[in-house]
Formats: C-alpha cells, structure tokens, sequence
C-alpha cells in the first residue's frame, strides 16, 4: 500500500465552468454524424449495448447522452425508411410480386409482363428514400446541426457532472487510461530523499510528507494558471478483472461506478492484489471540445527515495468527414435537390434489398441481444476474473488521427509547457520547503522541458523522430496533413514522439 493520506481534499476535484459542462462543438460534429456515417452510428449503439457489465469509460470533450441518443434517433429513422420503402415497392408491384412467389420459374415471363409494375415498385422506393435522403442530409444538419443551433436546442443538455468528474476508470486492456486517446510521451525522475539541503555549511533533517501532500501542492500552484478549461481531480484505475473482489467497493446495484469516495481511492490505491493505482489528472479542453490534453501525474514515496511520472495522452478532433456539416447550404438549392433525386433512383435497388435484409436483422435485435446477455451472464458467473474493463470510448471511436488545424497542435504545446512548467516547479517548492536537496530535479528539469521525453535505457520504435539538443521532429504529409499516430493497446505499437524543442 502506497504512503497516502487516507483522505484526500475536495478541493482537488474543484467544479469549474469547463466547457464540456454544455454540449461542446465535438458532441454536436459526433451526434450529426450518426445521420451521415453508419459505420460510426453502429460502433457507438454496439458501445452503448454492453453498457449494462461494461464499465463506464470516460467521455472528455463531449456530453455522452447527447451523442448516443441521436445514434438511436438515426438507427430508428434508417428502420423507418426501410420498412417504408418496401412497403411502397410492394404495394405499387404486389401483383408481379404475387406471381412470381406462386410461379418461380416463370420469372423472364414476369419481368416481360409485369416489368412497369416492377419499375414503378422501385420508383416508389426512390422517393422515400429521396424524401429521407433530403431530410437527412439537408434539413437535419442545417436545422439541427448548423452553428446557429449550437447554441439553441443543442446547448441544452447539461452534461451530468458524476460523468464530468468521473474518478474510477476501470481498464479491460493493457493501457488503463482508456478514453484519453494517444500516448504522446511523458517524463519520470527520482528523488534521493536522504539528501537534505544544506542550510549554514550543516546539513537540516528532512520533513516528512505523505505523497498526496506533493500532488496537493502542485494542485494548489495549477489553480493559480487560471485556465478556464483547466481542471484537475484524483482518479483511481482499476484492473477490469478484478472487480469482483472488490465489487462491494466499486459497483452500484450490480452497475460499476462512475464516482467513488476519495478515502477509497487512497484505500486501494497501489495493491497488486487489486489491480489498482492513482494518479492525478490534470486535464484541459480546448478547441471547443475538439481536442482534449490529459496529464496523469503520480508520486510513489518510498523509504529513502520519491519517485515521480507523468503521463500524456490527446484526444484529437473528430474525423475530417464529420465537420461537413458546416458546409452545407442553408438554403435548399435545385441543384442540391436535382443530386439528391438522382443518387436515389439509382440507390433505391440497392438500397431496397439491403434494407430488407437490416429490417430482418433488426426484427431478431431482441432474440441476439437476449442470448448475448445470457452468454455473458454466464461467462460473469463462471469465470472468477471476468473483465469488466472498457476498452474504448465514444469519444475515441470518432477520433481522427490528425489535427484538423495546424493551431491546434500549437495549442496542445502550448498547454503541456504550461503544465510541466507549473507542475515540476511546484514539485521543487514542495521539496524545498522540506529540506530535501533539488539539484537533480533542477538539472533535469530544462531536459524535461525542452525535449518532452526522458529515456534512460530501453528502446522506442517511432517514426520521424530526431535526437539531440533542440532536436525536432517533422513529418511531412502531402497536404500539410499533421499526423498525430495510431491509437492501440499494446506496448509493441508504433506510438508517435512529441515534437522537440
């Protein structure tokens, strides 16, 4: 068990007007692209279909219920089109339709003689899926979406604040900060607390701390930065298939938490045995919700020596295809309408025939997710260290792997100095104050700084990537596309380097 103080202050998790507090530009990009990109539309309904053992992951940037409703809302609208679409190619083409279910092999004779019932069936399928289309693609993101309504109907939701704030992540895969989007590096050193500062040509005996005393300080020196979006709490990690030893702690009517009392995060902080550790997160949203820069600080205090990390992670903007909607014409034009008529008509075969098959699919939702519960129940009742863990985020599943503009990256350097500076100079006050000698810190400190990345033995795999003194690393994209990297969970992953200098 880590030397922590078995409570830790409230004012570490203090509320501010964070803008992720009202639903952001990326909860708004993220929600309109349920109606435009399916592929995402699924992946967030199949997010939210293991809620039920899954724990919950952190959603920074954006409001999680309003992103996962309008997923419904355009699951629902797709069925709807579908289900329509056949109803109106049956009925204008039910008399071919009839012959052709009675008399098989007569059909060369049924298209012959019924092929303008058949014409008229798939006409009739064209201008639902036109009039869906038109809706879709038009009035919702421009009534709905548009930068004018963003601060209307869309700014309402409030973001529930145990989300906000949420201090217990409960990681199902090997890098436990889930929903915190790409490594970019970090920095660690050691502290020989047996070297006191000399005060007079004597040596002064150091004072005691606790390491929680260390993260204390240094939160009270962050608040000083008066960064609006700026906010910092404890957050404790705990291993996903180790839940069921302390699910007394950490579940809520079957449910894992999303907030836990501070006593228990310094109660089960640094056990092996359960799978858990903490950290401070210091996290900044910038950019209207589009990137998020998260800070994950820890001090280990041992007998003789004080061991420091800190982790960074971004969360980088929404994919490129969903800030489309900006784009779009506020005012329905013929051109817009003649594109629209003419992707459906020769959508609408296509369109009919995979809409039956989805609407099959959909009306056997309740038989798959029932025998999907009841395998997993199983496999929760049968297996001891079931992982309860997430893997991802909503957030992360529509995250580009770039930055949408060059001044975003800028920003993200400029918020990360910010908080080394801050951070290890407040470390070097906190030790100061208590006699221990800092003159290690105070050299490495310019090394931390200036390049970003510590490294002492070891290997790193990354692309682009210079070494040396005010080294700098470019990479060079047709485009002037800025990659930020490939997000993972595993350690042999090519991960990107933050930028020297």
């Amino acid at each position: 068990m880590a030397e922590i103080s078995s409570e830790i202050p409230s004012g570490m998790a203090k509320e501010r007007a964070s803008v992720s507090e009202r639903v952001t530009g990326a909860s708004r990009y993220l929600a309109a692209a349920a109606y435009h990109d399916r592929a995402f539309r699924r992946s967030v309904l199949e997010f939210a279909q293991h809620a039920w053992y899954r724990a919950p992951a952190p959603e920074f940037g954006i409001n999680e219920a309003f992103v996962t409703e309008h997923c419904r809302a355009a699951e629902r609208r797709e069925h709807l089109r579908n289900a329509l679409m056949l109803l109106a190619f049956l009925v204008v083409a039910h008399e071919p339709m009839g012959w052709f279910l009675s008399n098989p092999e007569l059909a060369i004779r049924i298209i012959d003689s019924y092929g303008w019932n058949l014409i008229l069936g798939v006409f009739a399928a064209a201008t639902v899926l036109f009039v869906e289309r038109l809706i879709t693609e038009h009035f919702t993101p421009s009534k709905k979406f548009s930068r004018d309504a963003a601060y209307g109907d869309i700014g309402s939701p409030q973001r529930n604040k145990d989300e906000e704030f949420q201090n217990l992540v409960v990681y199902g895969a090997y890098s436990p900060f889930v929903g915190s989007g790409y490594n970019i590096g970090g920095w660690s050193f050691s502290v020989n607390l047996e070297r006191t500062r000399d005060e007079n040509g004597g040596a002064s005996g150091a004072m005691s701390f606790v390491s929680w005393d260390m993260l204390n300080f240094v939160s009270s020196r962050l608040d000083r930065l008066r960064i609006s979006e700026l906010r910092h709490y404890p957050v404790l990690f705990a291993d996903g298939r180790l839940v069921k030893k302390n699910g007394r702690k950490l579940l809520d009517n079957g449910v894992l938490k999303r907030k836990i009392d501070p006593k228990l995060i310094a109660e089960l902080d640094d056990s092996q045995m359960d799978g858990a550790r903490s950290y401070l997160c210091i996290n900044i949203i910038d950019w209207n919700g589009e990137i998020v820069l998260s800070v994950y600080l820890r001090c280990k205090k041992g007998e003789t020596n004080l061991f420091v990390e800190a982790s960074y992670f971004i969360l980088a903007p929404p994919k490129r295809s969903f800030f489309q909607i900006d784009e779009i014409d506020p005012k329905l034009r013929l051109n817009a309408i003649s594109r629209t008529l003419v992707r459906s008509m020769l959508l609408s075969p296509f369109t009919l025939v995979a809409g039956v098959l989805r609407l099959i699919s959909w009306m056997l939702t309740p038989v798959t997710h029932w025998l999907e519960r009841r395998r997993i129940r199983k496999a929760i009742n049968r297996n001891p260290q079931f992982n309860f863990g997430s893997t991802t985020s909503i957030r992360e599943l529509g995250m580009e792997n770039s930055y949408r503009v060059y001044f975003q990256q800028l920003d993200k350097e400029r918020h990360m100095k910010t908080v080394e500076q801050c951070t290890i100079d407040a470390m070097v006050e906190f030790l100061d104050a208590h006699n221990i000698n800092t003159s290690d810190i105070r050299d490495r400190r310019s090394t931390i700084l200036n390049n970003g990345v510590m490294m002492s033995g070891g290997s790193l795999t990354a692309e682009n990537m210079s070494v040396g003194d005010n080294a700098r690393a470019m990479i060079t994209r047709f485009g002037a596309k800025v990659g930020i990297g490939n997000s993972g969970t595993s350690s042999t992953q090519t991960q990107p380097v933050r930028t020297a200098g």
